[in-house]
């Protein structure tokens, strides 16, 4: 069976240091969101971009009206061909992940499946 394409985009290099093996750990997130919610048949491909957080402040603002970072955004594609693009802020989950005394891998992987499941739509749920 075909796996659903999952591109990364670092478009922070601080990422390559902060979380070496990012790459592999959001590529199984995304795909386990999918096949959690029942799209496991999804072909459409998701980019996942790794930024800093004046890219996700930036991106906040312009498409949601809040002037923030924040540590995870969704954009669904109009593309058919597309599921849609999830960025993250490498700074605003550092600091989570610090405050509540964790490692980045477990936060960024549950980012990852939050932000894919808003592209698959208000009803995706994961099934346990």
């Amino acid at each position: 069976m075909k796996s659903t394409p999952v591109e990364i985009v670092v478009l922070a290099p601080a990422w390559r240091t902060a979380l070496k093996d990012g790459s592999r750990l959001a590529r199984q997130a995304a795909r386990a969101a999918l096949h959690g919610a029942g799209a496991a048949q999804e072909r459409r491909g998701i980019a996942i971009a790794l930024g800093d957080d004046a890219l996700l402040q930036d991106l906040n603002h312009r498409y949601r009206g809040k002037d923030k970072p924040t540590n995870v955004l969704s954009f669904p594609a109009d593309d058919p061909d597309r599921l849609g693009d999830v960025a993250l802020a490498l700074g605003t989950l550092q600091r989570a992940a610090r405050e509540r005394g964790k490692t980045l891998n477990a936060p960024f992987q549950r980012l990852v499946v939050h932000g894919t499941l808003h592209l698959l739509g208000p009803g995706a749920a994961v099934s346990a």
